[in-house]
């Protein structure tokens, strides 16, 4: 059985330090998505479930990398400890910057759009009249081509079976059978 030295071990724990700090800006960027809409339960729910997927695989490759796929507890806190370490400074930082970003950006991207917004209200009132009618044109449709129908009175399928429903009226009324 081989041994790892101090050195390496301590140089483990600085890296799984740094990889906790790297998986809190992973669920920042996660947190900042979620501040540029709004998402149901079900959706907060799909992505928090896709970053513990994501953190568990990093953390199985740090495993298989620096510890040969041995478990290591001094790994896992280093990992914790540097989550938390990032979560109570850089975290938070960088979490009100992302929000004043999201908001010029949000008021920049309003101000080009203005005009494209305007330009869709004066093309719609302009063609609203026209949209309104093509409304209307399926209705008229169906009437005119109802009216192209012959009227059932004249149809030929309908004397007949007049003529014969009459013809068997007659012959059971007189007593004759019918055929």
């Amino acid at each position: 059985m081989w041994e790892i030295s101090l050195a390496d071990q301590t140089l483990t724990f600085l890296l799984s330090l740094l990889g906790g700090g790297v998986l809190c800006l992973l669920y920042d960027l996660f947190r900042i998505f979620r501040l540029s809409r709004n998402t149901s339960s079900l959706g907060l729910f799909a992505e928090d479930v896709l970053y513990f997927v994501l953190c568990g695989f990093l953390t199985f490759c740090f495993f298989i990398v620096r510890c040969s796929g041995e478990i290591r507890g001094y790994v896992l806190l280093g990992e914790l400890l540097g989550f938390l370490v990032c979560r109570c400074t850089l975290s938070a930082v960088l979490l009100c910057i992302a929000k004043y970003v999201y908001r010029f950006l949000k008021k920049l991207i309003g101000l080009l759009l203005r005009p494209l917004r305007a330009l869709y209200r004066f093309l719609r009132r302009k063609t609203d009249p026209m949209t309104a009618s093509l409304g209307k044109l399926p209705k008229f449709a169906g009437r005119t081509a109802k009216k192209l129908l012959k009227a059932p009175h004249s149809l030929v399928y309908n004397h007949s079976d007049k003529k014969a429903r009459k013809r068997r009226e007659t012959q059971e009324t007189a007593g004759v059978p019918s055929e």
